[in-house]
């Protein structure tokens, strides 16, 4: 952890659109990964066709509004201690990979890119590879396997007639959540997400 926190000190005093610019493509670092996901728009994470993260510089709130980038580096000691007593392991892998181990107990939570509200209004490509209905359906029939071997599983997504129907027999919550990206104004505001369960906790 303290070489990370040096990294990332070194990384925030840095700041500027040039330098978030020439950190984009060197986030397999976890300090930089850290100061990119705090300088880019919305902290939001997408990628275009070829791969590369593309989200732009939080121009308006550095370069407008003179805001600085505040990061308790010292919670990092906190999670290195607490990973470390806990033995945790953490990997990146495909979302199939990461959960072919899970047992009865084990708890499943999946975020996938939600399903669109309507064929123009959501937004679902995060990664040059597509997450459309055909993966949706792999994801619920993998919930289910999941159930069925006794694991807890939690997933959240948007309030479609689609997903509904994907998770018939779950348990399904409704909850109002706040959208602040959206390219217009008037989409931002209230919209109805789920929290899809396999059994109540």
């Amino acid at each position: 952890p303290e070489h990370v926190k040096g990294m990332l000190l070194e990384c925030l005093d840095r700041n500027s659109e040039e330098f978030y610019q020439s950190m984009r493509s060197q986030m397999s670092n976890p300090s930089v990964f850290l100061y990119v996901m705090r300088a880019a728009f919305s902290s939001m994470y997408r990628e275009n066709l070829k791969g590369e993260f593309n989200v732009p510089w939080r121009k308006q709130d550095f370069d407008v509004n003179g805001k600085r980038i505040s990061f308790d580096v010292n919670q990092l000691d906190i999670c290195s201690s607490y990973l470390q007593a806990k033995n945790a392991e953490i990997f990146v892998a495909d979302w199939m990979v990461a959960v072919q181990d899970a047992k009865a107990g084990d708890l499943v939570y999946f975020d996938p890119p939600y399903d669109p509200l309507s064929d123009t209004s959501s937004f679902t490509a995060y990664t040059a590879g597509r997450f459309g209905k055909a993966e949706q359906r792999a994801l619920a029939d993998h919930a289910r396997l999941l159930r069925d071997r006794g694991a807890f599983v939690m997933l959240s997504n948007n309030d479609t007639p689609f997903v509904r129907g994907l998770y018939a027999g779950f348990e399904i919550e409704v909850a109002p959540c706040g959208r602040s990206i959206n390219s217009k104004a008037t989409g931002r505001g209230k919209i109805a997400e789920v929290i899809i369960t396999s059994r109540r906790a």
